[in-house]
C-alpha cells in the first residue's frame, strides 16, 4: 500500500502546482505579444520543475514552430502526444502542420475528436467555453487541405476531402475559410457555378466590415485590419477572378494594394485580371503589369512562372496596341481618301 503524504508534502505540491501555473501564465501572455524568446524562459523554468507537463511541452512546441525550430516542435509535440494522448487539442493541431500526407490527417483528425469531446462536455456544463466551434471547423478544413495537396492522388481523395469540407461548414457555416475551401474543391470538379456561390458567401463573411475599417480608418490592429489573413484574402481574390466575379475580386485587390502596397502577387492580379476583361481595358492591364514587374524587381521577388506570364501579357498587349494603332491609322486615311474623292461644293 502506497503510504499516503503528509499535510506538508500534500501543500508542497499544491504550491509547486500553482507555481507552474503561473509560469505559464505567464509565457502564453509573453506569446500574445510575440516575445517568445522571453516566453521560452518560463516554459524552461516550468519544465524543470515538472519534465512531463502537457501544458509546458506544448508551448514550447509552439515557440519553436514560430522560431523556426521545427525539429525542437516536433520533439516537444511528439513527447506531449506520448504523456497526454486524450487530452489537449493543440498539439495535435500543430503537430500536423509538420507532418504530411496520412499521417497529417491522423494528427488532425484526433485533435478535431477531443475538440469535439470538449465542446459537448463545454454544452453539457454550461461552462465558458475554451474551444469554440470555429476551432473545430478550422480543423476539418486543415484535413480538408491535405487531401486537397499531399493525398489528392488517393482513391479516397474526393470523397474524403467534400466529406470534411461539408463537416467544417455543418459545425460553423460564418467559417469564410471552409466556403473558400468549398469554391477551390468545386473547381477542381470542373463546377464553377458552385464555385462562384461558394466564395461569393466566403467573402460575404469579412469583406463589409474590412470595407468599413479601411473606410473609416477605424481599425483596432493597425497590423491586421481583417481577421482573416492577407494571404487569404489575396486567394480569395484569385477565386473570383477564376469564377469571372471580376468587380468583386477588384474591390478585395485595391483594398490589399490601399494596405501593402509591396506585394507583388496583388499587382499581378490586378494586370491579369484587366487582361482577361479584354477589350476597352488594355490600358489598366499594362499599367498593372508594369508596375508588378517594378515591385517585383524592388523586393527581388523570384517566381520565375508568374513573372515570365506577366512579361507574355505585357508583350501581347503591346502587339494589341500596334494593331489598334495601325487600325486608327488605316480608318483616317480611308476617311481623308473619302473627303478627297468628294465633289467641290460651289459656293
Amino acid at each position: 500500500m502506497k503510504p499516503s503524504l503528509s499535510k506538508a508534502q500534500s501543500n508542497s505540491r499544491k504550491a509547486e502546482s500553482r507555481s507552474i501555473d503561473k509560469l505559464i501564465q505567464h509565457a502564453e501572455e509573453l506569446m500574445d505579444r510575440f516575445e517568445f524568446d522571453a516566453a521560452k524562459q518560463f516554459v524552461d523554468r516550468a519544465l524543470v520543475q515538472e519534465p512531463e507537463n502537457e501544458r509546458a511541452l506544448t508551448l514550447a512546441g509552439i515557440i519553436c514552430l514560430e522560431t523556426n525550430d521545427f525539429d525542437g516542435a516536433r520533439e516537444n509535440f511528439q513527447q506531449a502526444i506520448e504523456i497526454s494522448p486524450d487530452e489537449g487539442h493543440s498539439k495535435y493541431m500543430y503537430n500536423g502542420q509538420l507532418l504530411t500526407g496520412m499521417d497529417a490527417v491522423n494528427c488532425f483528425q484526433k485533435g478535431c475528436e477531443i475538440m469535439e469531446k470538449k465542446i459537448d462536455e463545454q454544452k453539457n456544463e454550461a461552462c465558458e467555453a475554451e474551444i469554440s466551434e470555429m476551432d473545430l471547423s478550422s480543423g476539418f478544413c486543415s484535413i480538408a487541405e491535405i487531401y486537397m495537396t499531399d493525398e489528392c492522388m488517393s482513391d479516397e481523395a474526393e470523397k474524403a476531402c467534400e466529406e470534411a469540407i461539408n463537416k467544417a461548414i455543418e459545425i460553423c457555416n460564418e467559417n469564410a475559410d471552409a466556403h473558400a475551401l468549398l469554391a477551390s474543391f468545386k473547381l477542381s470538379q470542373n463546377d464553377p457555378q458552385s464555385a462562384r456561390q461558394s466564395i461569393e458567401k466566403s467573402v460575404s463573411i469579412w469583406l463589409p466590415s474590412y470595407k468599413n475599417v479601411m473606410e473609416n480608418d477605424s481599425m483596432e490592429d493597425p497590423l491586421e485590419p481583417c481577421p482573416v489573413p492577407y494571404n487569404a484574402r489575396v486567394n480569395s481574390a484569385k477565386l473570383l477572378i477564376e469564377v469571372e466575379q471580376y468587380e468583386m475580386a477588384v474591390e478585395i485587390l485595391d483594398l490589399l494594394l490601399e494596405e501593402e502596397e509591396n506585394v507583388v502577387e496583388v499587382w499581378y492580379l490586378l494586370g491579369w485580371l484587366y487582361k482577361l476583361k479584354g477589350a476597352g481595358f488594355e490600358k489598366n492591364a499594362k499599367f498593372y503589369l508594369e508596375n508588378t514587374q517594378k515591385v517585383a524587381k524592388s523586393v527581388q521577388y523570384e517566381d520565375k512562372a508568374v513573372l515570365e506570364h506577366v512579361k507574355n501579357m505585357i508583350a501581347e498587349l503591346g502587339e494589341l496596341s500596334e494593331s489598334e494603332s495601325e487600325g486608327e491609322e488605316n480608318e483616317n486615311a480611308s476617311e481623308n481618301e473619302d473627303e478627297s474623292e468628294s465633289p467641290m461644293q460651289i459656293s
